[in-house]
């Protein structure tokens, strides 16, 4: 069997339309596809020296499944399978902000819906 090794997969969770660039390598590796999601949209990976790339972007939301098989001299397949969610990025949202202050005075702004945030 055609042993894979496979560099740059998804993390568990990303924001939409992060690009992931997938490297793939195998001893004797002939063909590479992946199929995003077990559709028909499986996609032949140019290999060059046993290795090959692609990039892949979600500008949709949802839970995603990629699916990448490796096929070598003897037509022995192998396949490895990934699964992440993508998710709209947080929203920080700011309260208690006016159009105008007289100097020297301060007014409290409260930040919400983020994990941190800068000024």
């Amino acid at each position: 069997m055609p042993k894979l090794r496979i560099k740059g997969t998804p993390a568990p969770i990303i924001e939409i339309d992060t690009q992931i660039n997938i490297d793939v390598s195998g001893d004797n590796l002939e063909s590479c596809f992946y199929s995003l999601d077990g559709g028909d949209s499986t996609t032949d990976i140019p290999l060059a020296n046993n290795a090959g790339a692609f990039k892949l972007g979600n500008d949709t939301t949802g839970d995603f499944t990629l699916t990448v098989t490796g096929k070598n001299m003897f037509d022995e397949t192998t396949d490895e399978t990934f699964n992440w969610t993508v998710v709209e990025p947080p929203v920080a949202v700011l309260s208690g902000i006016i159009d105008f202050m007289e100097i020297g005075t301060t007014e409290n702004i409260t930040v919400s819906e983020c994990d941190s945030y800068m000024y």
